[in-house]
C-alpha cells in the first residue's frame, strides 16, 4: 500500500458520509433567522458555530445604525488599514472601547482570525514558542503556525 492508497481509503469513506454532512465553507446560508438559526436547503436549521453571541445582528438599532453608515461611508475602505487608512468612525469605537474598560488604547479587528495573528504574530517571533489548547479555536490554532513554534496539548475541560 502506497501513500496514494491510503488516500483512496479516506475519500472513500468520506464519500460514505458526504451526502449526509455539511462540508464547512460550503454551506449556503439563504437567510438569516435569529442569533442561532438560519434558513438552509430551505428548511429552518440551528447553527452552532455563530459569533454572534449577544444576538445583535438583527436587533433593528443595529442594523439601522448600519444602514446609517453604509450611506455615509460605503460599505467599507475596500482594504485594509495599512493599505487604506482607518476611518474616523473605526478611531471612535476604538476610544470607547478603550474608555469603557479603562485602558490607554483599543484596536479592532473584524475576524477572530485577524486578532489572533496580530496578537500571536506580536507577541512571538520567529523560534518563540506558542501552545494552543486542542479543543480551542481553529483561528488560534492556524495562527501559532505562522507566528512560532506551536504544540497543540488536549485539555480536559468541556
Amino acid at each position: 500500500m502506497d501513500l496514494l492508497d491510503k488516500l483512496r481509503a479516506v475519500e472513500q469513506r468520506r464519500d460514505a458520509f458526504a451526502a449526509r454532512s455539511a462540508l464547512p465553507g460550503h454551506t449556503v446560508i439563504e437567510r438569516v433567522l435569529g442569533p442561532c438559526e438560519v434558513v438552509i436547503q430551505g428548511r429552518p436549521t440551528l447553527m452552532f458555530g455563530s459569533n454572534n453571541y449577544l444576538g445583535l445582528t438583527l436587533h433593528p438599532e443595529v442594523v439601522a445604525a448600519a444602514g446609517r453608515a453604509a450611506a455615509d461611508y460605503g460599505s467599507g475602505t475596500t482594504g485594509s488599514r495599512t493599505a487604506n487608512g482607518t476611518l474616523g468612525i473605526h478611531e471612535e469605537l476604538e476610544r470607547q472601547f478603550a474608555d469603557w474598560f479603562g485602558k490607554r488604547h483599543a484596536i479592532i479587528f473584524s475576524t477572530g482570525y485577524q486578532a489572533n495573528l496580530s496578537l500571536i504574530g506580536g507577541l512571538c517571533g520567529p523560534g518563540a514558542w506558542a501552545g494552543a489548547i486542542a479543543t480551542g479555536s481553529w483561528s488560534s490554532r492556524g495562527c501559532t503556525r505562522f507566528a512560532a513554534t506551536s504544540r497543540r496539548s488536549a485539555t480536559s475541560s468541556p
